[in-house]
């Protein structure tokens, strides 16, 4: 329930990021109001759809659309790619493809929403990203203290290039396993 209030809260927000879990439990619960709503209906006598199940959908307009263009961006997608939905069959087959696409690390649109701790992903932050593209340097991570010792470095499964030791890669960001 938390995550389809927090769609609602952020309802006309078409910029930032939107998580997997917050796009899914979002239309999971909107199910479910959908057919409590359809109930109501049915046991009152009215024909199956009445002004209550279209006051909703009116209402569900503007934060579907924003969570739609926020999950877009959670996979480096342009909002604009919601335009896909007005193609006959394949238009909301593409875009439930989008949806379930795993969420890129921090991106023009954000920092990656998975992060618990509220912290960028190393070496992707805005003020290290100069420091990502550069071969020769040192500096995708914090620089150590005089007495702390420079981290190790180990290569990355996914894009092969050198990285220092920590979670994510700093080149491609995807998470390291040792």
């Amino acid at each position: 329930m938390q995550w389809y209030l927090k769609a609602i809260k952020n309802y006309a927000v078409f910029e930032g990021r939107a998580r997997r879990t917050e796009y899914w439990m979002f239309y999971l619960v909107n199910v479910i109001i959908v057919f409590a709503l359809l109930f109501l209906e049915t046991v009152s006598g009215s024909n199956g759809f009445g002004v209550l199940l279209m006051l909703y959908y009116l209402f569900l307009i503007i934060p579907s659309l924003a969570l739609t263009v926020r999950r877009l961006h959670d996979i480096g997608r342009n909002g604009w790619n919601i335009l896909f939905g007005l193609i006959p069959f394949a238009g909301g087959i593409i875009l439930l493809v989008f949806a379930c696409l795993e969420s890129e690390p921090d991106n023009r649109y954000g920092p990656n929403p998975k992060r618990s701790d509220g912290r960028h992903q190393i070496g992707m932050s805005t003020t290290m990203n100069h420091h990502a593209n550069n071969e020769n340097s040192n500096t995708s991570i914090p620089t150590p203290s005089v007495n702390t010792p420079t981290p190790a470095k180990i290569f990355c499964g996914n894009c092969g290039k050198k990285t220092a030791v920590a979670n994510f890669c700093v080149h491609c960001g995807k998470e390291l396993h040792m």
